[in-house]
């Protein structure tokens, strides 16, 4: 998103290890969208728990001195019938529970080095996964996991009966997951949501929401959640 003060016509540069592209657009006054695509080619480094590369991509705008970085990592998280995959290989989820207990801050941390150390202890158990239970953690908890090559399935913040009767809660909801989604989709780390935890009710009606999120978002698998009844 780009704010102009007048129609004026506008060079971005995208960079992200040595691929690059530049586009001329014109813009309008007021807010405007401009998009971009960045060929990473077919020699791109791919992110995985064992080999948990990042790339930092950086735009420009060439008209003024402005830039901003974010960082990205390429991978393909899928599923072989009844399997996961990474990259294309079958992946088995050891798993840990995490129900955002944190009895000495009772609060989700909000560094990425508490989240980095907690990740590592549990790579020394073999854990490769962490299911949140029924939240999303701080972006702390994204970006240390793309560091250490942990996989993520987030889950709304639902645990209960969701139906045609709950509409204030349904909109809020779905409002939530698109701007989780907005927010945090473009950590390699994030595998999965789930739209809630033990979900009963309207099962159609949440069928058709997780229809929408995997046609919005196909780089992760949707879900309806754990434990379901």
């Amino acid at each position: 998103y780009v704010q102009s003060a007048r129609k004026q016509n506008a060079t971005y540069l995208l960079t992200a290890g040595d691929r690059k592209v530049q586009k001329t657009v014109p813009l309008k006054a007021g807010e405007n969208v401009v998009k971009m695509t960045l060929d990473m080619g077919t020699d791109a480094r791919l992110w995985s728990e064992f080999h948990p590369y990042l790339y930092t991509l950086t735009a420009q705008w060439l008209n003024k001195p402005a830039s901003c970085q974010t960082t990205f990592g390429m991978r393909d998280f899928g599923n072989e019938g009844t399997q996961f995959t990474i990259n294309g290989k079958k992946t088995f989820l050891r798993g840990t529970h995490d129900g955002c207990v944190f009895p000495l801050t009772a609060y989700c941390p909000t560094d990425t080095a508490t989240w980095g150390q907690l990740y590592r202890t549990a790579k020394q158990y073999g854990i490769n996964h962490f299911r949140f239970h029924s939240y999303t953690p701080t972006e702390a908890a994204f970006e240390a996991a793309d560091k250490e090559g942990i996989y993520l399935q987030v889950e709304l913040p639902m645990w209960g009966t969701l139906d045609q009767t709950t509409t204030e809660i349904n909109e809020y909801l779905l409002r939530e997951a698109e701007m989780l989604m907005q927010q945090f989709g473009n950590h390699p780390s994030l595998m999965a949501l789930g739209i809630g935890n033990e979900l009963w009710g309207d099962h159609e009606m949440m069928a058709e929401w997780l229809a929408g999120l995997r046609q919005r978002y196909p780089n992760h698998l949707s879900t309806f959640g754990a434990n379901n009844t």
